[in-house]
């Protein structure tokens, strides 16, 4: 290699470094991009990061022929294409991770395949340092290409075209921006492995590789931003709707024409339930305004409240049974309160002699579990009370615990023996 070809490469992989960093600390203040994505990201760029490196490790060493200077150019050399296939790894696993976020384990037979093809080729990098398989290092220290030199190329280009295959297989689940960075990221790399095929000597990949990762880091949080202002949106869309149906006029009513029976012949107790149905107001109304989640101790003080503004109205009718065991949590403002107020509604006045709401918490391995009970009439679930608000509340209240700490809301009713709505909350998630 000639000294213009060595610093023309030097310099390619000195930018390649400076992009890196560039980008990194745009992740580390980036604010608006999930957790996994900045991760996977990190390594993206770590591993470009140290192929950069071992490549002018690569470069400053050739020609060396001392035994220690040998030594450490092969150490380079096996850095070089190992970082290269840990790369390629990773985006495929970034990829099916996007692909994977709705529904998990679909692609399990994608992931097998990318760990067996980067597998293989560590395997044959291995081989490599005793054979010259790919490439080999002489006695003066100079780096040769080996005979099957083009089958680690194969091997990049054949996990590059499985991820265009992929693309294009779960398109549907990608936005849009990232099916673009993600071919812009697959094709580069491609057309760059060929010129250094043809191009002996110049090291059009990594820097070709870091642009492009560049370019799709700045796509994905753009994306990623844009979705999170429209999930903001929406979410303050579903909070209006979700304290509009709950603030109902026919609870209004019966609260206060509650209250005012207790103003002649106990006026403290009115002064009491008063205070209370302001509470309950004023949480509901603060729940426009919410934002992420709430301490699940906020919300249980709500639905104390509320359960005490109906125990006025049905007296011994309506009973309430509470087994918390675990309250150091958090969900989102006004999601457990409406499944209370059903259970009530639709469980327990529905029935001549009443019955009993029973509110549980309880610490799994995985996360909590919420459990709202009533004994009550109970219902077809596949046929939800034909009420608009009630049946609206509680799909935004789904909707609300899947969008803001991924939890899932399951409903089980047996007509004549109640129902059972459980709330799953994952914790750790990332």
């Amino acid at each position: 290699m000639t000294d213009t070809l060595k610093y023309i490469n030097l310099a390619m992989e000195s930018w390649g470094l400076l992009f890196c960093l560039l980008a990194v600390t745009i992740l580390l203040i980036a604010t608006h991009i999930d957790r996994k994505t900045k991760r996977y990201f990190l390594a993206i760029f770590s591993f470009l990061f140290l192929d950069l490196l071992a490549n002018m490790g690569g470069l400053l060493l050739r020609g060396r022929s001392d035994a220690v200077g040998r030594f450490f150019l092969r150490f380079a050399n096996f850095n070089e294409y190992f970082w290269g296939d840990a790369l390629t790894l990773v985006l495929t696993l970034y990829l099916l991770y996007l692909i994977d976020r709705r529904e998990k384990k679909l692609t399990r037979i994608w992931h097998r395949a990318a760990w067996t093809i980067f597998a293989a080729a560590v395997a044959l990098l291995v081989i490599t340092q005793f054979t010259g398989l790919f490439y080999s290092v002489d006695a003066g220290g100079i780096y040769h290409r080996g005979p099957l030199f083009w089958l680690s190329q194969a091997i990049a280009i054949g996990t590059l075209v499985m991820d265009i295959v992929l693309i294009v297989c779960y398109r549907e689940r990608l936005s849009r921006a990232e099916r673009i960075s993600f071919c812009v990221y697959v094709c580069v790399p491609i057309v760059a492995i060929f010129m250094q095929l043809f191009f002996y000597g110049v090291y059009f990949l990594l820097l070709s590789s870091t642009l492009a990762a560049v370019f799709m880091l700045g796509a994905i949080i753009l994306d990623q931003t844009e979705q999170y202002y429209r999930t903001e949106q929406e979410l303050a869309q579903m909070r209006s709707a979700l304290v509009l149906s709950q603030v109902q006029p026919h609870f209004l009513y019966n609260s206060l024409t509650a209250i005012a029976a207790l103003c002649e012949h106990a006026p403290a107790e009115a002064k009491e339930a008063t205070l209370a149905f302001a509470e309950y107001l004023r949480t509901n109304m603060n729940a426009l305004n919410a934002k992420g989640t709430v301490p699940f101790a906020t919300e249980l003080k709500h639905i104390e409240t509320y359960l005490y503004l109906e125990q006025l109205r049905f007296g011994e009718d309506l009973l309430v049974d509470m087994d918390i065991e675990v309250t150091d949590f958090s969900l989102p403002a006004l999601t457990i309160q409406p499944l209370v107020e059903n259970a009530v509604k639709w469980g327990v006045c529905q029935d001549e002699d009443g019955g009993m709401v029973k509110l549980t918490t309880r610490e799994t391995p995985l996360g909590v579990e919420v459990t709202v009970s009533d004994d009550g009439v109970g219902f077809d679930p596949e046929h939800l009370p034909q009420d608009g608000k009630d049946h609206l509340g509680l799909q935004l209240v789904r909707d609300r615990l899947k969008m803001v700490c991924g939890a899932k809301l399951t409903v089980e009713s047996k007509i004549g023996q109640g129902t059972v709505v459980r709330v799953f909350i994952p914790r750790n998630l990332d």
